[in-house]
């Protein structure tokens, strides 16, 4: 899709410099969670936006999963609960953050935001 007043642009944050003060919105979906050096890349996306820009960050926050209710189905429950106990295991193992959700506001504040806003879903 082209438009004239559009650019999209994609940068490896781990490796990029940015342009600093260029954007008007920085979109990161499903991203921070999975980088070690989230607080620098959450830095960077900051020092990239126009005054008066936009940032909006999407990610997981790993709490909630894996609840399920064993009155409902006790042996579908039990085998839930044990695939899901080992997927956190792998996910932790593999320096993906699990609470990042939520940190995520604390983290924005840190880097000089003032109006956030926090949305979670369950």
């Amino acid at each position: 899709m082209k438009s004239p007043n559009l650019r999209v642009e994609r940068h490896d944050l781990t490796t990029d410099d940015l342009p600093q003060s260029e954007f008007d919105l920085v979109h990161a979906r499903l991203l921070l969670g999975h980088l070690s050096s989230r607080d620098l890349a959450l830095s960077k996306m900051v020092a990239a936006l126009k005054p008066g820009g936009w940032l909006l960050v999407e990610d997981f926050d790993h709490i909630t999963c894996g609840v399920v209710d064993p009155a409902q189905a006790p042996e579908r429950s039990r085998a839930y609960r044990a695939v899901w106990a080992a997927d956190l295991q792998y996910m932790q193992a593999h320096g993906i953050s699990l609470d990042l959700g939520r940190r995520l506001y604390g983290m924005c504040r840190s880097v000089g935001l003032v109006q956030i806003e926090s949305e979670g879903h369950v």
